[in-house]
């Protein structure tokens, strides 16, 4: 038996149905289809929701039993379970195995950018720490008016970018605690035994 594919737009069932109109509002389903599932011409259908007289008993029980099988149409839908194949779990596993390289890899891309950035911090906590003492060392205002301006430059931008940067850490550093979650995670599904199949 060929079941036909299309469903109905309806909108929804209407208080003026009747209840098989009503189930199949509910569920999107036509004429066409519900007659091909039960065997019974279309003509069948319409007229037992129209005037209660198209189905004999026996289809009548049929479609008693197929409407008891069917969630309620007002909850959620039950979630099907589908039971996984030896290929579509090997494929999974080299799914885990490439996003774990990747992450790898994005670790290491972190590593080096924390240490760049621990260097530049570093210099920035440095350059502050020495600004009193290297202003101190400086001739009068008329002379060394380029090495003040320089110093003067430290002065006005060093907590900004020391600032900036201790932002970028943190942000890193979150990253980082992210990526070994992860990566621990992919570890644990990887070791894993595969299931039987």
């Amino acid at each position: 038996m060929s079941l036909p594919k299309r469903f109905s737009a309806q909108r929804g069932p209407r208080t003026s149905h009747n209840a098989l109109r009503r189930l199949r509002a509910c569920y999107g389903l036509t004429q066409d289809w519900l007659a091909g599932f039960l065997g019974v011409p279309r003509t069948a259908i319409s007229m037992e929701e129209s005037v209660g007289r198209g189905l004999t008993w026996r289809f009548d029980k049929q479609l008693v039993a197929f409407y008891q099988q069917l969630p309620a149409p007002d909850g959620p839908a039950p979630e099907p379970v589908a039971q996984p194949t030896a290929a579509g779990l090997a494929e999974a596993r080299s799914a885990l195995a490439d996003r774990r390289e990747a992450l790898q890899l994005e670790q290491y891309r972190l590593g080096q950018a924390r240490q760049k950035l621990d260097i530049r911090l570093r210099q920035a906590r440095l350059r502050l720490q020495a600004l009193p003492a290297l202003l101190a060392a400086l001739p009068p205002p008329p002379a060394a008016e380029h090495p003040r301006r320089a110093l003067g430059y430290w002065a006005t931008h060093a907590p900004a970018e020391l600032t900036a940067d201790e932002a970028a850490l943190t942000l890193l550093e979150l990253r980082q605690r992210v990526l070994e979650f992860e990566l621990g995670e992919l570890e644990r599904l990887l070791k894993e035994p595969e299931a039987e199949s």
